[in-house]
């Protein structure tokens, strides 16, 4: 392969902007020719598929609820290799921590967040694939949620520290800015954040919306990611044009300056800065080693799924299930198309079940997920259930709500899950409440229960492993990456009402923390409506 300047020496000014911002103008016939080296920017958030559409491990959201750094490393890294592309640069999510139980981040607790990314950098490090970090940043939600003034203190604690400790686990050959919605005390709050996680050995990434600050980005020593192409040849354009009039006495050298701060004149200098430290990091991104097998992916994704379910309540021997004993399995979430995370989840559980002598009497879907009323379901469940000894009851929000917490603000269940839940109490039978989902619902549902769980909402080898606890061949976890609480819909408006009054101020203390402070309050028989934290 040629050195870097040698390629740039042969692109056109066009080839070069079109490379710079990853448009198809750059000719690719040539570009082969002169063997320039490309670069693809991976997510490793999105989930990988198999043949049936099906994701093979949990999401990340889930695997935080195994506490473990190492395993989600290791999925990490698989994740990686299956969607690795010749020269591929692994973006990780941001690392910010949930600032509610609606909001987004694998966690609410910065430092389990901090100690999991720290793992997946440290086994992708290690393992010679180069990932990329996002700066992390207050989103306008997350400041909702937090002080009305931006609180130094407590955003370092929440939100650069898990950056931190991430970033010290390992290289990282890029680091990646996204646009954020943050307005007021935020938006230069975000700005700080930016500037103190700016690292001389990483080259700065820019995601931009529709090419908008292309030619600024790049001016600052950067690189973009949907750039506009058209900015920067008017940008080029612009420069020459007042570069000459400079020449012939026309501009000032201040206007030239200025054009280039401004983000409206970029000089060819600049630009051929900026594809050589493009292809140098093409370079590193080269990623060969990255292989794996198909034998160490299946064990991953059982072993994935088993450390990230979490025992909730286990009363009256109602785990594990004995040999001979008939049970019954309803619950329109595991096969549902509305959820779509998972491909014959019952036939698998009920054969692993079946193999182990527990008898199996059939399914019923019992609700409709897309709906909060089917009542006219809840009879065959009924009916079902009567034959059993033991209902493995299956609920949760599915995909579609899951995915819009933050807008809704609702944990609690659809009506016509709870309406199944207190009909089958009736019954008599021994029910376990087994919850698909990456954090807990509204809880209140749970009393009269024998047992219950929360499952990955996806992952192939959940099915199996959900067999393995509910037999006793697997003793799970018993922690959650978010606090779980009961009424927790009013519990968040209350706080936020609180708030909005001035009678609290938020600080470091969000989700669990709140709630920890608040009971310690009620013991010592303090007012929490006085209470400032």
């Amino acid at each position: 392969m040629l050195p870097n300047n040698e390629i740039i020496e042969k692109l056109t000014t066009k080839q070069k902007i079109a490379l710079l911002t990853d448009s198809h103008e750059a000719g690719e016939e040539q570009l082969k020719q002169i063997n320039a080296p490309s670069l693809t920017v991976t997510s490793l958030e999105s989930e990988v598929l198999d043949q049936n559409g099906e994701p093979i491990f949990p999401s990340f959201d889930s695997l935080a609820n195994s506490w473990d750094d190492q395993l989600f490393g290791e999925v990490t890294h698989k994740v990686a290799c299956m969607k690795s592309a010749g020269n591929s640069l692994f973006v990780l999510p941001k690392t910010n921590p949930g600032t509610s139980v609606y909001g987004k981040g694998i966690s609410e607790d910065p430092y389990l967040v901090g100690s999991l990314y720290a793992g997946a950098v440290n086994v992708l490090s290690n393992s010679g694939a180069p990932v990329c970090l996002q700066v992390p940043a207050v989103s306008d939600n997350d400041a909702k949620v937090m002080d009305k003034i931006a609180d130094e203190a407590a955003i370092y604690e929440r939100v650069v520290r898990p950056y931190d400790m991430a970033k010290r686990a390992g290289k990282c050959p890029a680091i990646l800015v996204t646009p954020s919605d943050a307005r007021d005390s935020y938006q230069e709050i975000n700005k700080k954040i930016l500037q103190y996680a700016k690292d001389e050995d990483a080259v700065l990434l820019t995601e931009l919306d529709e090419g908008e600050n292309t030619v600024a980005a790049i001016n600052a020593g950067g690189q973009v990611i949907n750039g506009s192409s058209v900015a920067l040849e008017a940008a080029y354009d612009n420069y020459n044009r007042i570069y000459h009039s400079l020449e012939e006495g026309g501009a000032s050298a201040h206007e030239l300056e200025m054009a280039i701060l401004d983000g409206a004149a970029i000089s060819d200098e600049i630009i051929d800065n900026a594809l050589n430290n493009k292809m140098t990091l093409a370079d590193k991104c080269q990623n060969e080693r990255l292989t794996y097998s198909n034998i160490e992916v299946e064990a991953l994704a059982v072993d994935s799924a088993r450390r990230s379910i979490v025992l909730l309540k286990n009363e009256m021997g109602a785990l594990p299930l004995q040999r001979g004993i008939r049970v019954s399995i309803i619950g329109d979430i595991i096969s549902s198309s509305e959820n779509g995370r998972f491909v014959n989840f019952y036939e698998r559980l009920r054969d692993s079940l079946l193999g182990e002598q527990v008898n199996v009497v059939g399914y019923e879907p019992g609700y409709s997920l897309d709906r909060d009323i089917s009542q006219e379901q809840i009879i065959p469940a009924i009916r079902l259930a009567n034959q059993s000894d033991v209902v493995l009851l299956f609920l949760g929000h599915g995909r579609a709500r899951e995915n819009n917490l933050e807008a809704t603000k609702r944990l609690a269940l659809p009506a016509n899950q709870v309406a199944l839940a207190t009909a089958l109490k009736r019954t008599g039978k021994r029910i376990i409440a087994i919850i698909s989902g990456s954090r807990l619902p509204e809880m209140d549902f749970d009393d009269g229960l024998h047992a219950s769980l929360l499952i990955p909402n996806e992952g192939r080898g959940v099915a199996n492993a959900l067999s393995d606890v509910l037999l006793g061949k697997y003793n799970p976890s018993a922690r959650l990456a978010y606090a779980g609480y009961g009424k927790i819909d009013a519990r968040f408006r209350d706080t936020q009402r609180r708030k909005q009054r001035g009678e609290q101020k938020i600080g470091q203390f969000i989700g669990y923390r709140y709630t920890d402070i608040c009971n310690q309050a009620l013991l010592d028989n303090k007012d929490i409506t006085g209470i400032v934290i």
